[in-house]
């Protein structure tokens, strides 16, 4: 099929779609988005079998579990956004929810084992069952104890615990970079979303070598914890990496942002990943960043919502200090009419 060629810059291009300040999807996108948001929240609607048994038959309330029902699909689709058609992906999605939603469910009164509890009208076993139903036995195995190291190291930081251990954590945190990432794999369930969105996608994260599907997870775990650090710091997170990182605050951000851009750069060019796998491990590298900005979830908490405090600092420009020849926005206008 012969699509009609982009002309850049054209305005019979550009003026002819929709879309305006007022509203920036317009009526015809947001219609089919808004569609496909419905289908995907329907899964959140609790058919759960024994809700005439509990008064609440969220996990945590509607909103939130309805917000990470969002975020399990936009981990599933910007990760693994075409795969084989056997795949049940709506239980995939769910199981990539239940991720999220762990860490509001940990934080609650109550928390036990996950894995008999009804999640959107199946038990978390029954999830599992259907997500794997295609799928070999060692990825529906793997995924299960992904997921009861995330509920066991979340269980470990609750008050009735008591502070020592999580104290000791911390001190290995500080101490040991790699301890943390080790850590953070746990309590975040990062390998957990990366196993689902390879069963979604059909790659065997076993034909991978194994530093690079850690170097991947990496790039995944610093770059969400860095965008996601206001957030963090505001909740009182253990895993605010601004905490461990060393240096002001503009050194923490510059270190955090050079690691993501240097294995970034060795994961492009490894020699030892298949075509496939690579685009694979880039998108979930990328996905770090993004999915702290993208759901709902998250997208009221960025540091895009803070002005920098330093903005007129020498440094917040790549133009230099040599004379300009373009014509700036204040040479047109008042700085103050935005």
């Amino acid at each position: 099929m012969s699509c009609p060629h982009h002309e850049p810059g054209s305005r019979d291009s550009w003026l002819q779609e929709e879309g305006s300040w007022a509203d920036p999807v317009g009526a015809r996108r947001r219609a089919a988005v808004d569609g496909t948001r419905t289908k995907q929240l329907a899964l959140a609607t609790p058919s759960n079998p024994q809700s005439h048994l509990t008064p609440h038959p969220w996990w945590i309330n509607e909103q939130v579990d309805k917000e990470a029902i969002e975020v399990g699909y936009q981990m599933l689709e910007t990760i693994a956004p075409t795969g084989p058609p056997d795949r049940d992906r709506a239980a995939l999605a769910a199981l990539a929810a239940l991720t999220a939603i762990n860490d509001s469910y940990a934080a609650g009164h109550h928390y036990g084992d996950v894995f008999d509890r009804f999640l959107f009208g199946h038990t978390v076993h029954q999830w599992l069952r259907i997500a794997f139903a295609t799928a070999a036995d060692w990825e529906h195995h793997a995924m299960e104890t992904a997921l009861r190291v995330q509920v066991d190291t979340l269980a470990s930081q609750r008050v009735d615990r008591g502070i020592a251990g999580v104290a000791d954590q911390l001190r290995l945190n500080v101490d040991n970079y790699r301890e943390y990432l080790r850590w953070r794999d746990a309590e975040g369930c990062f390998y957990g979303v990366m196993l689902l969105c390879a069963v979604a996608a059909g790659i065997d994260l076993r034909s991978i070598p194994a530093p690079r599907v850690r170097e991947s997870l990496e790039i995944g775990i610093v770059a969400f914890d860095l965008h996601s650090g206001i957030r963090h710091r505001s909740e009182d997170e253990t895993a605010d990496i601004y905490r461990y990182l060393p240096g002001t605050r503009r050194e923490k951000v510059d270190t955090g942002l050079g690691l993501i851009r240097d294995l970034q750069l060795d994961l492009i060019h490894a020699d030892d990943l298949a075509d496939r796998e690579k685009e694979f491990l880039l998108r979930y590298a990328t996905a770090g960043t993004l999915l702290s900005y993208v759901p709902l979830r998250w997208a009221r908490t960025t540091a895009l919502h803070i002005v920098p405090d330093d903005w007129i600092e020498q440094g917040w420009s790549h133009v230099t200090g040599a004379e300009s020849h373009a014509i700036g926005y204040s040479m047109v206008t008042k700085p103050d009419s935005d």
